[in-house]
């Protein structure tokens, strides 16, 4: 195989770096455009449990359903639509009328108990239980939302909350938060945009622009279909959206991918947890099509279409294969400029970090943790610009012990180019087997447990134990990650440059110039 020429360590560095202040400002510059201002404006109460058919929306006499909340038209700068808590109000919720950025319009919820519930009951195909079509400034908020007819498959394409762009011109300043989605019934595998329906959708057509300043942040969504969180622009490469933050959300039991994103410039998706993914097992071949289709492959955290995307503080596990893919992050088609740090990807079925055509990617101080088949692998390529190059593998800590393992996989027989993997700490007891699209630039990693001969060799390779306190300890959540520490920094060596600011896994600043091995390095 060619020795492809080795990309200088330092001016990878300052590639990245710039990647990385970039994303820093967009990830900054969202939260502040998201934030809802206090502002004047109606407050309209809506009780489906004691409500009248004349009511004004008072406290005294609110709305007694959500069609009366239709009926009123739109809904002006500040004001508020709040349903009583503890009740439930059957049918769906399109408002119309948008806010502005010092006054959002709110949509949640007043009085004691439980969230409302917003119980759509399966509605028409391509539509949602609560939906906003081609407005700016909304919170959602405080709410239980839920779209089932009761019947597990089904050939209909819903949403649990759905937004849609279908203008030019570009919606902002959407919130949505605090929500609890749940039992969404959509169509996991015919054909159409399976993947653009589900808990929380964000959907631009192809004649819209796309939205900016978009948050979905501390959500519950819990066994739907088919995708958990979802923001798909059509319009792309015409119009992509911007700044997206996605954050400390919780997605459990997907029928497919629990965090997917296409046609998105500038974002970061962070601090959720992706588990038991994939949960397709019940679904019928009428409604799921041929398994080992398209429609069948599915990860936790997927960008594709997508650049200057930050991925970190993500948990993934349990990711199921079902007839394809099967990982914990997949970086696909179309991406360009990701970045993959702090992570915590464990017993996935298939693998912990997928790339499929990847461009320009750095995966850096995360933990990947007995994930089943292949730690890292490579896939995809049947086209030229699907062939991942630039790609930059350090400071990770990799932990295999099953027997039918590979480290580092490549699926098809594709060339990729400029691939580097520096300053990793990897624990096996498998079979711990390599194989690449190209020849690696390997330096400075050291591989601790059975050894193979496909080893990527370079300077600096080491053998001895790490130090770290007990890797291959950690259970569910940040919090158990402790094994990963250093208990004799010394011993893990130092390792090549890598750009910088940096933070280890643990919050702590890195020396990059001379950063310790692994994700735990100062």
């Amino acid at each position: 195989m060619r020795r492809l020429p080795i990309p200088r360590p330092l001016a990878s560095a300052r590639r990245l770096g710039a990647v990385l202040l970039a994303l820093a400002v967009a990830a900054a510059g969202t939260v502040a455009a998201a934030a809802p201002a206090a502002a004047d404006g109606t407050v309209f109460h809506v009780s489906c449990r004691s409500g009248a058919a004349t009511g004004t929306g008072s406290i005294a006499k609110p709305f007694a359903s959500l069609a009366r909340v239709a009926a009123h038209g739109a809904f002006a700068p500040g004001d508020r639509i709040l349903l009583e808590r503890g009740t439930t109000c059957r049918g769906r919720l399109v408002p119309r009328g948008s806010g502005t950025a010092a006054a959002p319009i709110v949509l949640g919820a007043y009085g004691r108990g439980a969230r409302p519930v917003i119980a759509a009951g399966g509605t028409r195909n391509g539509t949602g239980a609560v939906q906003l079509v081609d407005v700016s400034y909304w919170t959602v908020q405080d709410l239980r939302v839920t779209n089932t007819t009761g019947r597990w498959d089904t050939g209909v394409y819903r949403a649990g909350v759905l937004l849609r762009s279908t203008t030019r011109v570009r919606r902002l300043g959407i919130v949505v938060q605090r929500l609890l989605v749940d039992h969404v019934d959509s169509n996991p595998g015919g054909r159409g945009d399976t993947r653009a329906y589900g808990g929380i959708v964000a959907q631009t057509t192809a004649k819209g622009v796309g939205f900016g300043g978009m948050v979905i942040r501390g959500n519950t969504v819990n066994g739907v279909g088919r995708s958990g969180i979802a923001v798909f622009n059509r319009a792309f490469p015409v119009s992509t959206d911007r700044d997206l933050r996605i954050t400390s959300n919780s997605v459990r039991r997907a029928r497919g991918d629990s965090i997917v994103i296409s046609g998105v410039d500038g974002g970061r998706i962070d601090h959720n947890t992706s588990a038991h993914g994939s949960n397709i097992s019940r679904c019928r071949p009428a409604q799921c099509g041929r398994m080992g289709g398209p429609s069948t492959a599915n990860a936790g955290i997927w960008p594709t279409l997508s650049s200057g995307i930050r991925i970190d503080h993500n948990e993934v596990y349990g990711e199921h294969r079902a007839a394809g893919d099967g990982s914990g992050i997949d970086v696909d088609l179309g991406t360009n400029g990701i970045v993959v740090e702090h992570n915590f990807l464990h017993d996935n079925e298939r693998g912990g970090i997928m790339f499929c055509g990847a461009h320009g990617t750095t995966v850096r101080f995360n933990v990947l943790e007995d994930n089943g088949v292949n730690a890292i692998w490579f896939t995809c390529g049947w086209q030229p610009d699907q062939r991942p190059r630039d790609i930059t593998i350090t400071n990770n800590d990799i932990v295999s012990r099953s027997s039918a393992d590979w480290l580092v996989r490549n699926v098809h027989p594709f060339a990729g180019r400029d691939i580097r993997f520096t300053n990793n700490l990897v624990l096996c007891s498998g079979r711990c087997a390599y194989s690449w699209p190209s020849r690696p630039y390997a330096a400075s990693n050291t591989y601790v447990g059975t050894r193979s001969s496909t080893e990527p060799k370079g300077p600096g390779t080491r053998h001895n134990s790490p130090g770290l306190r007990a890797p291959g300890s950690g259970g569910i959540g940040f919090a158990s990650l402790s094994g990963y520490r250093l208990a004799r920094p010394a011993s893990a060596g130092r390792g090549v440059p890598i750009a910088g600011p940096a933070t280890d896994l643990f919050g702590r600043a890195v020396d990059v110039r001379r950063p310790v091995r692994g994700a735990s390095g100062r």
